[in-house]
Formats: structure tokens, sequence, C-alpha cells
């Protein structure tokens, strides 16, 4: 039984290329020459050889089983085990050492680590790379590249090597090299096909089959004795076998060939530093901004939640019509009104509050043609009992001054405006300038906020500094007994005015609770939506560099599918390669995300609130979005054609 044999093996590409009609046997411990013209169609028939294309008719018989319509996974194992490839261009990994480059054929078999390691460390001292082994293949010299490329072939003890054009590249003296090892090989009884131009090549074949035209002629072979050129001499005391045992090794379990893809992969990344550090840095900050905004939005809603359930069973704000014009000297309601609300049952005390803008305020140092201060601020005029009412103890007799109706023009600085506009003392010895006017700074206040958000970035001046305003935001603040502002909230507008109570818009801090959950709620859903589509553009980013990088691989690819790698083989090195890229970038993202909260929470002097599953679910997220975009590019190096590698 021949051990392959061709029957009217047909595969036209068009009328002037491919194959007809061919009719080949080839016997074991054979030397096939393939001889011919360019475009004669030599490469076809070795390709069909190889199992790399398929015939369009014919049969084709490996070892008495017809294989030329076998499934792509029976394919892929034919090719691994069957076959060992050798072509013009070596394919060696040039990031890789000797040893992992002719180990690459046992991997894909599935052989074990430990007998892996023995088969290739015997296979690399039988051609003369032993002491190379740990050299990467870029320093190779060309016969050394060539070399190797056989002994990767060699390692996995294929029963026929097709060589496509092995000398092509190579000079006289190390041709005679590798033609030399490829002899020994078919003195151990190697099956050899190889596909040449040169002369020298088909002299040392022991039959030399011509194609032209697509048909195939058998030539008498020119064959002469191999030692009278040999420019090596053979091991004849060291056999293919004993260096290259049979197949009745052991082969990886489903855990050895996860450590193996995992390793391939952390190699292929670890040689692509830069690319791989910036797809990480990618992934990390999409992951960190949406860690970062579900974070703040926890930890800014639960800061709201503590200052209003604070005040939530004690305190009514009221807001009346009137505007700046209720700060006047000569308007004398505010004052009555208060005095009025403190009449009812359950009210403890009154105070008010009128805000306007930093940008309307115009603050300056030293005078009004002074740049904006680089701080976020507010200009407030209150009195002295809403500062006490919203937990203000400091300065006790200074603030009493905020109550004068006359034009008195002072200020009391939070610690950061008075930073920011390089106020160091509040002992009226130092001026600022508010809406054109210069004021008088009496006190900094430096204590704890109390129910007062931003107490540190604001600035709060006598009623008389913005009485008259006209966009101003004036309410009074009524603190009330436990349990009353529900009662006192419906009491006021009747109090203040029976005739037309509609006035007045009164509200209790229940009423911002509810609506603080609906403005957290949408505040989390924009910055979650923000970061969401930041990470699909570093998905999209990833994909596209990805893409390229498989464009870029595209012979290692080839070369991995005709050697015997499965499609799935091949499209789970990318997969892994996003999901781990996309496990580190999630990784550090969440990292990054609670280091933003915990810097905020810390700037902003607020407990810090954190879910303790977000950690792993960025994590988890990295390593879908990672996945997502690896699908497309595994895809597509899954989908690279075998005969691909013959072409370069």
């Amino acid at each position: 039984m021949p051990l392959l044999e061709l029957q009217g093996v047909q595969r036209l590409f068009d009328e002037t290329s491919g194959i007809r009609d061919v009719n080949l046997r080839v016997n074991r411990g054979d030397f096939l020459a393939i001889v011919g013209p360019s475009g004669a169609g030599k490469s076809t028939l070795l390709n069909i050889i190889g199992l790399l294309d398929r015939p369009d008719s014919g049969s084709y018989r490996l070892n008495g089983v017809d294989i030329a319509h076998a499934s792509e996974r029976e394919r892929d194992r034919y090719r691994s085990r069957n076959f060992g490839f050798v072509f013009q261009s070596s394919f060696a990994l040039g990031d890789e050492n000797c040893r992992r480059n002719a180990e690459l054929g046992l991997k894909i078999q599935g052989v074990a680590l430990p007998d892996r390691s023995g088969i290739v460390e015997s296979t690399l001292n039988w051609f003369g790379l032993g002491d190379r082994s740990l050299l990467l293949a870029r320093d190779l010299s060309g016969g050394e590249k060539q070399r190797l490329g056989i002994a990767r072939a060699v390692a996995t003890r294929p029963e026929i090597l097709l060589a496509d054009e092995p000398t092509g590249n190579l000079d006289s003296h190390n041709t005679q090299i590798v033609l030399d090892s490829l002899d020994a090989l078919n003195d151990q009884g190697v099956t050899l096909i190889i596909v040449t131009h040169d002369d020298e090549v088909s002299a040392r074949a022991k039959r030399v089959i011509r194609v032209i035209d697509g048909q195939l002629s058998e030539s008498p072979s020119p064959r002469r004795d191999p030692s009278e050129h040999a420019t090596v001499p053979s091991d004849e005391h060291t056999p293919l076998s004993a260096i290259v045992p049979s197949r009745s090794v052991r082969l990886e379990t489903w855990i050895g060939r996860i450590f193996d893809r995992i390793d391939d992969v952390t190699t292929s990344l670890t040689h692509r530093m830069m690319r791989s550090t910036l797809l990480t840095l990618a992934f990390a900050l999409g992951v960190g901004g949406l860690v970062a905004a579900v974070g703040v939005s926890q930890t800014t809603s639960e800061q709201v939640t503590q200052r209003l359930s604070v005040a939530a069973l004690d305190e009514v704000r009221v807001t009346p019509a009137g505007g700046g014009a209720l700060l006047k000297p000569d308007n004398p309601q505010l004052d009555q009104w208060a005095n009025r609300i403190k009449e009812l049952p359950g009210v403890q005390n009154v105070g008010f509050t009128a805000t306007i803008g930093a940008s309307s305020a115009q603050v300056r140092r030293f005078s009004p043609t002074d740049p904006e201060p680089n701080a976020n601020l507010l200009v407030s005029s209150v009195s002295s009992e809403y500062l006490r009412l919203q937990g203000v103890t400091q300065l006790p007799s200074a603030i009493s001054l905020l109550d004068a109706t006359a034009a008195t023009d002072i200020a009391f600085l939070g610690k950061n405006i008075a930073k920011a506009l390089d106020v160091s003392v509040g002992d009226g010895s130092q001026t600022i300038w508010v809406l054109g006017r210069r004021l008088t700074v009496v006190g900094i206040i430096s204590g704890a906020p109390g129910r007062i958000e931003g107490l540190h970035n604001t600035v709060f001046v006598s009623r008389n500094v913005l009485a008259g305003e006209e966009k101003l935001d004036v309410s009074l603040v009524v603190r009330t007994e436990f349990g009353f502002p529900a009662a006192v909230a419906e009491a006021i507008p009747l109090r203040l005015d029976p005739v037309q109570p509609a006035r007045f818009t009164t509200e209790t801090v229940a009423d911002l609770r509810n609506l603080r959950f609906g403005v957290t709620s949408d505040l989390g859903i924009l910055l979650a939506a923000l970061a969401g589509i930041v990470l699909i553009i570093t998905a999209i980013g990833a994909s596209t560099t990805m893409m390229l990088s498989v464009q870029s691989r595209k012979s290692e690819i080839a070369f991995r599918r005709a050697v015997g790698q499965s499609r799935f083989g091949v499209s789970s090195l990318f997969l892994l390669e996003g999901v781990i890229i996309g496990a580190l970038g999630g990784a550090f993202g969440a990292a990054f995300g609670v280091m933003t909260i915990l810097g905020l929470s810390l700037s902003r002097g607020w407990e810090p609130t954190l879910t303790p599953v977000l950690p792993p679910i960025a994590i988890l997220i990295g390593v879908i979005t990672g996945l997502a975009s690896a699908a497309l590019p595994a895809w597509r190096a899954s989908r690279a054609e075998p005969a691909a590698a013959i072409r370069g």
C-alpha cells in the first residue's frame, strides 16, 4: 500500500493555472523532488498533498484512507500528526528562542511538557543547534533559521516532510548543510517531498516529478551519493527514532493546554509591551471612569442623605417673592416675617439667607479689575441666627454684625476662599471687593461645616451688600421642634399672608429628600452612561488595534494553521489576549476608580461610600469588554487559509 496516492486530482484557479488530472503514488521512504517552471502548479500540488488546499475533484488517499473531502478538524489533525512543513521562509518566531520555536508543533499536538522538553532538546542537538537553544530566533543566521525550521517539523515525528524551496534564500554553504540534513532524515526513513528550482536539490532526490501546465511526468533521477558532497557528517550512531520517540508520549490534560495557551499569550503580550501597555491603560481608564462615576454618585448621595437626615425632622425653608429688595434697610418685611413665624407653636428660631453666584458677585482681592480667584465660590448675605441654626459656632460675637441693617460693608470668609484670595487674618485689617464695593474682612470661618454645604467656599457679607440685586435666592430657614416641620410648613403661608398665602413657597427637608433620590438617580445614570460610552469607544479602539495585530502576525497565524492548529486554537489565542488585557485593565481601572473616590472624599471631607462588589464587578466588566473587543480579530485570525503560509 502506498503511503499516499492521488488519482484524477484537479484544482483549477482559471484556465491557465492549477493542476489537472494528477495521478501520483508516494511510498514510504521516498525522496521526491517536484520541479518545473514558475506558475506550472508545483505549489498547488504541494498544498493539496499537505492538506493546505482542497481539490476540486479526484481522490486523495493517505495510508489507504480517502481524505480528499475530510472535515476541517480532521484536516487539522492530519497536518499535525502526519506532515511536517519546511518553507522557503523559515517562519521562525523572531522574539522566541530556539527551544520555544522548536516545540510549537508539539504544543499543537498536545504533547506533555516533560516529554516535549526532552524531544526538543534532542532534536536541536541532532541538527547542531543545541548550543543555540536559548538564543532568540532573530539572532540566528539564515542557515541556522532554516535548520531550526526543519527541527521544528521533525520534532513531531511526521511520516512525510514537505518542503517548498527550502534552500531558496540560502548561500551555497548553508544550502549544503540543509541538504545534508534532509538526506540524513531520508536515510532515517522520513518520506521527503520537495518543491525546488535548484538542480542541486533535485540531484539528491530518488524521484523527480516534473510539473508543466498542471500536468505531471516523472523524470529519471540524477541522484548521486550524498557522501560525495557532504559538508557535515551524518551521525550514524544516533537514529532519529532515538531522539524523536514514537507517539506513545504523554498528552497534556485540559489544564495543561490552558496553561500552554496562557504561556503563548503572555509571551506575545510581553514581546509587544508598548501595545499591551497602551491597551491595558485604555481599558483601565474606561473601567476606572465607570467605577469612579458609580462611586462618586454613591458617595455624593450618601453625603446629601446624611445632611438631609440631620435636618429632616426640624427644618422648614420658606421662599418669599421679592429677591434682593427684601434686604434693603428701608424694607422691614424680612424681619417682620421672621418674627411672625417665631410666634407659631413648635418654632424655635428663624434665620434668613440670600445667595448669589460668583460670576455675578465679582469677588476680587485688591481692586475690581483683579483677575477672578481660582475657586468655586458663593456669596451669601445671612443673618447670624441662620449661621447658628446651621451649626456654625465660631466667632459668636463677630457674626452678630451681620444683623445690622445699616451699611456696615463687612465680610466673613470661608477658609478656602481666604486662601484663594490670600487673606491671612480677619481682624479688620484686610479688605476684599464684592460687587464693586470694598468690604472689611472681620472673620475667617475654619470650623466644621455643620449643615452648610460649601461653607468654606462661601463669602458671607452684610445684608446691605446684596440689597437690591435682582438675581438673588432669598429664603427663610425655620428650626422647629422634632416632628413639627410638616405642620409648621402648612401654617406659615397663612400666618404671613392670610389673603395671598401662595406668595410663599414652603419646603420641608423630607420633600428635599424625595427630590434627592430623583436627582441622584438621574446623576448616576448620566455619569454611568458617559463612562459606558467611553468604555465602548475603548473597546472599539482595542478591537482596531488587535485587528492590526492580526494583520502584522499574518504569517505566524498562517503557519500555525499549516502545522495543524485548529481554527479554535488560533482564535483562542486572541480571545485569551483580550481577556488578559481586559482583566488587567479592569483591575487597574478599579484601583484608579477607588483612588479617585477616596481623593475626592478626602478633599471634600466626606466619608467615602463604595459598594464592596464594585471592584470585582469592574474586573468582570474589563474581562467582558476585552473579550468583546477581541471577538472580531479572533474570528478574522481563525479564517486565515493555511495555504497562505506557503505563499508567505
